[in-house]
């Protein structure tokens, strides 16, 4: 059996590289004139870490206002599922996208964002919350091949 104290030590100087990792990019992002999506989408008190933030901390007040301005709402779902790398159901995501920029003047956005969301292969429900399909391979892969099942049972019946 492994020792605590090993797998202690090799975390930390994982994390340790992890660091300098995070070190070079911000480094030269900065020489680009660039930064990465999770940079741009937490404010200067946030966190930069998302795997060690619990989900309470990660809140809609770090995004900034522009994040998802002129994009359309399952870009905008996407980007916004990436960032908190977590399920979120239909009214936390339309509070984001609202926060981050969406412009719209529906008096009802969740059943916008719920209605695109649902059209869309790149989401899928996990107990009754949005997550991305890449997260779930196994899952997406059965959905999509039983609506390929039922396309040809339709295109079927057109040749007669």
């Amino acid at each position: 059996m492994i020792d605590k104290t090993e797998i202690q030590t090799a975390l930390a100087a994982f994390k340790e590289k992890r660091d300098k990792l995070n070190m070079l990019i911000a480094e030269l992002e900065a020489m680009v004139g660039t930064t990465s999506d999770i940079n741009e989408a937490i404010d200067s008190e946030g966190v930069s870490d998302k795997s060690e933030t619990p989900d309470s901390q990660v809140s809609n007040a770090g995004l900034r206002s522009d994040l998802f301005f002129r994009m359309s709402i399952p870009a905008a779902a996407k980007k916004y599922l990436g960032i908190i790398k977590h399920p979120a159901e239909t009214k936390e995501i339309t509070k984001a996208l609202k926060e981050g920029g969406i412009l719209t003047q529906a008096k009802n956005f969740n059943v916008n964002v719920h209605s695109a969301m649902s059209r869309d292969h790149a989401f899928i429900r996990v107990k009754k919350k949005w997550a991305l399909a890449e997260w779930y391979p196994s899952k997406f892969k059965s959905i999509s091949t039983s609506r390929m099942v039922t396309k040809k049972r339709h295109t079927k019946n057109k040749d007669f």
